[in-house]
Parts: structure tokens; sequence; C-alpha cells
């Protein structure tokens, strides 16, 4: 190291650091220090170069230098780099012009390089670098040895096909190895890239991974090297992955292809929850996805979702859900019903058991959608006719009758409720007699202004068609049949209607 005009030692500890070399009556100090031969050689200040073995005795000036400047007293040298066991820098001939020298250590061993082609009569060359130099892989194998003592390393430049045979070897080599050139792509398998990946990104222009879509599935999150320029899919099966590795992983996904030219196809495993949530990532990626599993029951997707992005979701295996309100459905149930092979069912978000509305067309048209609704709900259907027809699906469902409509109703579950607001036109309920008289019976409520109470709800019934009761309202003209109760079941003393039938304003 530098000292006040002295040359000192050290190993980095305190007691191991000393003062080794100091010269008297003279400007002394080191520059342009290089590690040469397990020496050291420096500009001496003075304009020599000199060398050092870490002993006073062994730190001197290299005097007698043929071609220097002041018989090398006056070399001036700087930028030292080691070369192929010399050292290449910049002096000062005896004309005092700069050029490229070379040096072994020793005064005889030292001189410019001269008579090169193109140069200027002062060459002075600044920021010296050495590239590697390149050796094929049988060299290597026989020169080893030879070729690890090269300062700064050395470089392999050999086929694809050599490299990959012998990459153990490079690998056992790959701190003395700058770098590797292949003519052709090296391809290996993703376990091999695991094991050997200092070796690999060595290579200059990258590497191939070639292996099959199960192996590479294994390794999917150890491939993101930005060195793979490829990976080939060696069976050109689909690869496996999960939603997150679709973006983790995408460096490498965009990189797959089929060995045989075809598009590559991704197959996707996750949760149900983690395909609803990565659905931008499948889609991104829809184009290359052949099927997606889904686990822990359907993965469900809203009705704007299935709107925008129905390609993808009709590659999810089984099938997929809809859930969403009843108008949103309703307003979607055509577009469903196209796609109604690939939806495992409909479900409702709403609250409570909504009201489908639906026009007596989409009764038919759309029965296979309609059947695929999972949830308890309502079905009012518009009928050309003006009158609408509800059918119910489930218990405890209410049904809201409103004011100046015909309805028939059919109750599809037990403790349903039919609420009739005023003037309604007419009502045909079924099945409310099949319920009569369980623990969870129908009830129904009816206006006070159609019919004030129990008493003048009898005074208003009387035989309708078929037989069953119809009470008809003298203020309104509101007509209810109970379809399968007769009149004369009706009046029976003890039958359980009476508790059936509440009054509203």
């Amino acid at each position: 190291m530098t000292g006040a005009e002295g040359l000192w030692i050290t190993d980095g500890t305190d007691a191991g650091t000393h003062e080794f070399f100091r010269e008297s009556g003279f400007f002394f100090r080191v520059g342009d220090i290089v590690c040469f031969d397990n020496k050291i050689l420096f500009n001496d200040g003075k304009g020599s170069l000199s060398i050092s073995d870490g002993t006073a005795a062994g730190t001197h000036a290299l005097i007698g230098i043929v071609g220097a400047a002041s018989n090398g007293l006056s070399l001036g040298p700087s930028d030292m780099t080691v070369f192929n066991n010399e050292v290449l820098f910049n002096g000062y001939n005896a004309s005092r012009k700069q050029g490229l020298w070379v040096t072994d250590g020793t005064a005889a061993g030292t001189h410019e390089l001269s008579g090169i082609s193109g140069a200027n009569a002062s060459l002075n060359p600044q920021h010296i670098s050495v590239i590697a130099p390149a050796f094929s892989i049988a060299y290597f194998l026989t020169k080893q040895a030879t070729l690890d003592k090269i300062a700064g390393g050395f470089a392999i430049s050999d086929t694809a096909q050599h490299i990959e045979h012998d990459l153990w070897a490079l690998l056992a080599d790959a701190s003395y190895i700058n770098s590797i050139t292949a003519s052709g792509l090296v391809g290996v398998s993703a376990a091999t890239f695991v094991a050997d990946r200092a070796v690999l990104d060595k290579i200059s222009g990258g590497f191939g991974i070639v292996d099959t879509a199960a192996d590479i599935k294994t390794y999917l999150d150890f491939l993101s090297d930005p060195s793979i320029v490829a990976v080939t899919i060696s069976d050109n099966a689909a690869v496996g992955a999960n939603v997150a590795q679709l973006t983790s992983d995408a460096t490498t996904i965009v990189e797959l292809r089929n060995a045989d030219g075809t598009p590559f196809h991704l197959a996707i495993s996750d949760t149900a929850a983690n395909i609803q949530n990565g659905i931008g990532a499948l889609v991104a990626n829809t184009s290359h996805i052949g099927s997606i599993t889904a686990s822990g029951g359907p993965a469900s997707f809203s009705t704007a979702v299935f709107a925008a992005d129905q390609p993808t979701l009709n590659k999810i295996v089984g099938g997929f859900g809809i859930k969403d309100t009843a108008a949103k459905v309703s307003g979607s149930l055509d577009a469903l019903q196209g796609d109604v092979a690939d939806i495992a069912s409909i479900k409702f978000s709403d609250a409570s058991p909504p009201t489908l509305n639906i026009s007596s067309a989409q009764l038919s048209a759309d029965a296979a959608a309609l059947a695929k609704i999972a949830s308890p709900y309502i079905l009012d259907v518009a009928n050309a006719s003006g009158s609408s027809s509800y059918i119910g699906y489930g218990n405890g469902l209410v049904f809201n009758i409103g004011g100046g409509t015909t309805s028939t109703i059919k109750g599809g579950g037990l403790n349903e409720s039919f609420v009739f607001a005023a003037g309604f036109k007419a009502a045909t309920i079924s099945e409310f007699a099949t319920h009569n008289g369980v623990a969870a019976n129908d009830t129904i409520s009816l206006a006070k202004s159609d019919f004030a109470d129990w008493a003048t709800l009898l005074s208003d019934a009387h035989t309708g068609a078929g037989g069953s009761i119809s009470f008809v309202s003298q203020t309104s003209g509101a007509t209810l049949t109970l379809a399968g109760v007769s009149v004369s079941a009706f009046e029976k003393v003890g039958a359980p209607y009476h508790s059936e039938f509440t009054f509203h304003a």
C-alpha cells in the first residue's frame, strides 16, 4: 500500500501492517499498481517501472530497458494490465513518444510493441482491456489446468452439441470461464438448468430448455431466467400451471413452444376462488389456455364477466356458475341460454328470494337456462294476453301481486305468503289446498278495501269453475280463486282456513 515516501504491506490486521520499503533523498510514491506473478509492478513516481515481492531487498526499479526513455528511468508506465502471463502498459520510448509496451517483470523482458499496422508514431494506449481467449471443449478437457492459470479467465467456443455433452466439466470450472459461445442453440432439460445454471448463464446469446410438459410444470417457477430464449415442450402436451404463475412466470410462459411447431397450451388448475379472482390473467392468456380446472366447487362469475369473457369461461372443465341479481340475470337470460352447455348453475345474489321477470316466449326458449337456477325464487311470466303467471321455486317465498293484475299462481313450496295489493283484478292460486293444515302452511293477505274481514270474505264466496271456491269483492270486483278447494270444505266448521287469511290496510 502507499505511505509517505514508503511501501507498506498488510494482512488486514493492525499487527500485520508495516512499512517494508522507504527510499530517502528522492520523491517516491507508488502509482498504477498491478499484481503479477505474486509480486507487484508499479510506477515509482519518478517515471521508473518498479517491482516488489513485499520485501525491501526484493524492491527495485527495472534498469536498462532497451528503447526506453533514459534507459528506463523515464519510462512513465501507466494503464498496466495483466495479459497472458505478461503485463501490457503505456510507456515512453527514447524519442519521448508513447506506445504500447509489454513486460514479464524483468528489464530484459520489457520492450515496446513496434510496427503496429495503422498506428500513429505516438500510439498513447489508454484503458487497456483484455478479451479472454476462447478454446474448444476438446482443448479445455485436455488443458484445463493450464487454462485456469490465465489471469482474468478464458472463454469457450464450440458447437451446441459439444457444450451440452460436457456441461458437467464446464460447471466444475465455471469460476474460470468468462463466456461460452455456441454454434447453434444449446438445449438442456429443466432439471439440468436448475443444477447447472452457473455455467449456462455464461452462454452468449442465451440457451433453450427442452423437456416434457410434466417436467416443465415441475420446474416452472425456476425457469424465469433472462438467458433462457426458448422453452420447447418435447411431447407437445399441455403445460400445467396455476393462476398465480400466469403472472409470476410470465417471462417463461412467453418462451414456450411445441416441438412440432403447433401452438402450445396451458392446463390451468386452481381453486374456484383463485380462478374467480384471477380472471384477468386468464383472459390475457386465453389464446394459449387449453383447459381450466377448478377445485372446491364451480367458479362463479357475474353476468358482466360472462358477457365480456365467455371464451375464457368456456374453457373451465365441468362448466362454471353465474351469480348475480335477478334483474341482471333476467337481462342476460337469452345469452345464458346460448351458452347453457357450459353453465353449471345460476344463483341469485339478492338478499332475499327474488322475482325473476321474463316473457312467455322466454319461458319456452330459455327453458334450459331456467333449469340451471339453483336459488329459491319466484318466476313472473308476462303473457301475451297481458296476464301474469307466477311460479314459485323453494320454501318461504313471498308473492306480491300488484293492483290491476290478472294472474295465475303456482306455489312451489311450504310456508308461502301471497300478498295482494288493493284492486287486483283476478288471481287463481293452485296447490293452496295441498299445503292447508300442515305446520308450514301457506297464508293469504288481502287488502281491506277488497275484502274487509273474514266474514266479508265468506259472504263473497261462491262456487267457480271446476267446483273451486271463488271470492268476488262486492266493492272492487277483485276475484280470488283457490283451485281444489270447494265452498263446502272452506265453510266447514273447524276447517283451518280461517287462520291462513289476514287483511291489511
